[in-house]
């Protein structure tokens, strides 16, 4: 029986995920993915597991929809959440075995493992240039590392590793693709922007959807540290407006808890002092961001998904994947990434093509994890099915349900959203509907029409925007799928 990862497999996955991406880099590297050997081989690459209501019927959930039923559509988006979390067969968490858009997206025959060409900007970075709705965000240089101290630094060119994808920040992302979605990308050929813009001076007003099996993920960690407490921001709703004024990513949080890999029960009211936040600058890019201090709630570190990350696997990592790890732990607690530190688990995006417009689901961790709506509907299961800490985390999701004549309710990922700069009175699917064919300064001499976020002058960021609005008059939709828009070339 497949079971969720957490505390008690780390060891375990510790010590074979630098076999892991072996396989992987096998699986993707020395032969054309249309090639038999190469297709039986990507077969191997484990599927979502049966009995955790995937492939919901899109009868059920179209339904659900028509009938604004939230408690059937927040079961399901909480079985997938427990099933991604699975065991595979390496120990380690179902979607780590997946393939990676850096994968996809390289135009190599092969899809070998390796950075896609040209792609050096972190998603931060991404995001500022092509969503104009952004708010004025704190800048993150990439620190240096000096006879193991951190260094600020002053360049932003942070490209992806073969592991993880460079967030710009704190953070460190993935985003992942089931085989489906991977074949899809891979075959239609969507990471060759030259294929895309053909299609788009033919005249196609949206590229062919993704199959109906198809998984997209977009995964956030948190680097901790292995020698003592990791301050971790907590987002409380309650206590911002729902109209800032002002960039509110976590780095404003007002509440932190201390993050324990001991694995040792505190107290009940045991707390600990904990800084963070070094070498980078407010949004001016000269004002170094205060180092922040708190005194913090201590929680074990088995309340998240982890892994931890031993001296094998950091030293099969390629360079750019230590960056982005020494970057992210600089920033967070003021010393390079080193053996024993941990990865946990703070964010995702689960999309899912079950139904045509897309299934939007996203959860985060939280100190408060049975508060509030975010808290509802979780399935009443065996823990011999649902293991793990899955249940220390909210859920937010988006099905198209308006909560007034053509307006989306607000739908947000607290650690993803608010740290790209999007104003809380946000929508997963009013951004992801926008994503179109072409970018910024790919076509010429064409007309410069490019995909964005919210362009001046056009709908809000909560319209219920539909095919034929006049935003997308001279574009090609790409099936909600910036990535293309970002990393085709």
């Amino acid at each position: 029986m497949r079971v969720p990862f957490d505390a008690t497999a780390r060891s375990r996955a510790a010590r074979l995920a630098p076999l892991l991406a072996g396989c992987i880099a096998i699986v993707l590297s020395g032969t054309a993915v249309g090639d038999d050997a190469a297709k039986s081989t990507l077969e191997k690459i484990p599927p979502f597991p049966p009995g955790y209501d995937w492939p919901a019927n899109p009868a059920v959930l179209e339904k659900a929809i028509a009938r604004r039923d939230w408690a059937t559509l927040r079961t399901h988006g909480w079985w997938l959440w427990i099933g991604l979390n699975t065991e595979s067969t390496d120990g380690a968490p179902l979607w780590r075995s997946w393939p990676t858009s850096t994968q996809a997206f390289n135009t190599t025959s092969s899809g070998a493992l390796g950075s896609a060409a040209g792609h050096k900007r972190a998603l931060k970075e991404t995001n500022a240039s092509n969503t104009p709705i952004n708010l004025p965000a704190p800048w993150y240089p990439v620190p240096t590392v000096s006879n193991g101290a951190c260094q600020t630094g002053t360049s932003t060119d942070l490209p992806d590793g073969t592991r993880f994808e460079a967030n710009g920040d704190v953070m460190i992302a993935d985003v992942v693709y089931n085989q489906d979605s991977y074949d899809w990308v891979r075959n239609t050929p969507l990471n060759e922007a030259s294929v895309l813009t053909t299609q788009w001076k033919a005249g196609d007003k949206d590229i062919k959807a993704f199959p109906s099996t198809s998984f997209v993920l977009k995964h956030m960690y948190w680097p901790a540290r292995g020698d003592g407490y990791t301050a971790l921001p907590v987002w409380h709703p309650e206590k911002y407006p729902p109209l800032p004024a002002k960039y509110i990513g976590y780095e404003y949080w007002k509440d932190t808890v201390a993050i324990d890999p001991s694995g040792k029960d505190a107290a009940p009211g045991k707390t600990a002092e904990v800084s963070y936040l070094y070498h980078f600058f407010e949004s001016d890019q000269k004002t170094p961001f205060p180092t922040q201090t708190r005194t913090a709630k201590i929680v074990p570190i088995r309340q998240f998904y982890h892994h931890r990350v031993d001296a094998a696997e950091l030293a099969a990592l390629d360079a750019n994947d230590r960056t982005i790890l020494d970057a992210s732990a600089c920033w967070l607690y003021n010393r390079p990434f080193q053996a024993g530190d941990y990865l946990v688990s703070v964010a995702m995006h689960i999309n899912t093509k079950e139904i045509p417009g897309w299934a939007l689901q996203s959860l985060w961790w939280s100190d408060e994890p049975d508060k509030g709506p975010y808290a509802a509907n979780r399935p009443k299961i065996d823990p011999r099915k649902g293991p793990g800490p899955w249940r220390h985390y909210l859920m937010t999701l988006e099905y198209g349900i308006p909560a007034s004549p053509g307006m989306l309710p607000v739908a947000f990922n607290p650690f993803i959203e608010l740290a790209a700069a999007h104003p809380i009175q946000t929508n997963c699917r009013n951004c992801h509907t926008r994503a179109a064919w072409p970018r910024g300064g790919v076509v010429t001499p064409e007309p410069p029409v490019t995909a964005s976020y919210e362009a001046k002058g056009g709908p809000g960021a909560l319209v219920e925007l539909k095919p034929d609005n006049a935003i997308f008059q001279k574009l090609m939709r790409l099936d909600f799928q910036w990535a293309v828009s970002d990393r085709a070339h």
